[in-house]
């Protein structure tokens, strides 16, 4: 389980004063380890140098790139290290906040009831947030202040589009944008379906936005 807060992009008091629960869970997560090589300690002690061989041609995640990642996203979990595990040990996820209305199929007194959403669709439109997260302690004789069998949210943010080229392929397509500064406008977009992967020692991510291609 990972708890995401949704209300810098949406209000949950409604125009009475009572407190409606998200519009959306959010879905189709996709989770990754940040360790560089997270299997390296399995390997057979008898093929030690073939193995170190093996993981400097292919590291899944170059060292380098993981302060990079802390910088840009969550500058606190560099500044917080006494309270905060290295960064390799934590894991990035990233889930869309799309139309999936958690009062589907219910009747307005349920709604009402169980304090849903009343919007019909997202508020400020579908985006996909990403998190830095903690693993979960899965150890359930572990009853130390704390243990939990959820993944604990460090951080998050909105994935952002950086307008520095036209984005789409068809009339709706988003053109360039600078901004007053002279860099680039940025602005969250429908990415659909996120999954992270590795490529080249970084962590890039795949989505879809039929909309706009």
């Amino acid at each position: 389980k990972v708890c995401i807060d949704t209300t810098s992009w949406e209000n949950l008091i409604d125009e009475n004063g009572k407190e409606r629960l998200p519009f959306t869970d959010g879905h189709n997560p996709s989770v990754i380890s940040l360790s560089p090589n997270p299997y390296s300690n399995s390997k057979s002690p008898d093929n030690a140098d073939n193995n170190n061989q093996h993981l400097q041609q292919h590291v899944r995640l170059d060292p380098k790139h993981l302060s990079t990642l802390a910088n840009a996203l969550f500058p606190a979990i560099n500044t917080n290290t006494n309270t905060l595990p290295p960064l390799s040990s934590l894991f990035m996820g990233v889930t869309i906040f799309g139309g999936g209305q958690c009062k589907f199929g219910f009747t307005p007194e349920d709604v009402d009831n169980y304090r849903f959403s009343l919007y019909d669709e997202p508020q400020g439109g579908k985006r996909a947030v990403i998190a830095i997260l903690a693993p979960p302690n899965t150890n359930p004789n572990d009853k130390s202040k704390g243990s939990s069998s959820s993944f604990q949210t460090l951080g998050q943010t909105t994935l952002l589009l950086e307008r520095d080229v036209k984005y789409g392929k068809n009339r709706r397509a988003i053109q360039p944008e600078k901004t007053s500064s002279g860099g680039f406008a940025r602005m969250h977009q429908e990415f659909d379906d996120p999954r992270l992967f590795f490529h080249l020692g970084r962590v890039w991510i795949l989505y879809r936005n039929g909309p706009l291609f």
